[in-house]
């Protein structure tokens, strides 16, 4: 039987130019049944084919197992709600290896877990900010697009069970507060920066915007959390030449996606 799929949280940056943003999806391990407790180790990299075919070919449910892949959407589901690349600006293209997603199987059911405040900093540069939460996802699909400026698009669609999506967005709140000042690093060189907080009215049933700039460097980056019940959708724009504020209207037409299912 064909190992199952599991995510685990990104542990490398790869920076970008301008605001020492990533460009790095998260890594894809094995999937449990949903039923099945957490595992504490850490399972080999997969591809995201690998991934896919590895949630159809687990084992058979529990009934516990079945009433979660009646009421959680799995990650083809969720794929299947990205934008397109024509959603994306013109000179955008798919990075096929931050491409990934859980399939028909689920990871097994995870409790919070504090990050430490340093870490959480650099999640928040990266795709897969989501991490910073320290709770994952039951299902979950992401992929990336970037531009021949290193401009950056990263879109991702988590499923959660009971309180949990409640939960990771109180947590990536006090994630942004706790990394308003923290500085970024490019090319070695840390920079001073400033991460503004907003909430975005009329977006979902709770939405949260940041925005990171820095007036040492070019272009900064927009992050957008939003809630859709027991879903979050989170993106990144990094921008050479602005901040990303296009990312709001991509993860509109996004969160419409997510909405009507």
């Amino acid at each position: 039987m064909s190992a199952p799929l599991r995510r685990i949280a990104l542990t490398a940056l790869c920076t970008t130019a301008a605001l020492g943003l990533t460009a790095c999806s998260s890594s894809v391990g094995a999937t449990a049944d949903p039923a099945a407790a957490p595992s504490s180790a850490a399972t080999p990299a997969v591809s995201a084919t690998s991934a896919e075919s590895a949630g159809d070919s687990a084992a058979s449910p529990s009934a516990a197992a079945g009433a979660t892949r009646a009421a959680l959407a799995t990650g083809n589901k969720l794929n299947s709600m990205l934008l397109p690349a024509s959603a994306l600006p013109k000179g955008f293209s798919v990075n096929s290896a931050g491409t990934v997603n859980t399939g028909d199987g689920y990871n097994p059911p995870s409790s919070p877990s504090a990050v430490p405040v340093a870490k959480a900093c650099d999640a928040i540069r990266g795709t897969s900010w989501i991490d910073a939460s320290g709770l994952a996802g039951r299902s979950f699909a992401q992929n990336d697009y970037s531009d021949s400026a290193e401009d950056l698009f990263g879109q991702e669609v988590d499923g959660f069970q009971g309180n949990d999506a409640k939960t990771v967005m109180t947590a990536l709140r006090k994630v942004f507060a706790e990394c308003a000042n923290a500085k970024v690093t490019v090319n070695g060189t840390a920079y001073s920066a400033r991460t503004t907080l907003r909430t975005v009215s009329g977006l979902g049933d709770d939405a949260v915007e940041a925005v990171t700039t820095s007036a040492d460097l070019d272009g900064g980056t927009t992050l957008i959390a939003v809630r859709v019940g027991d879903l979050v959708v989170t993106t990144i724009y990094n921008d050479q030449k602005g901040t990303g504020a296009a990312d709001l209207a991509l993860t509109r037409r996004l969160v419409a996606n997510v909405t009507a299912g």
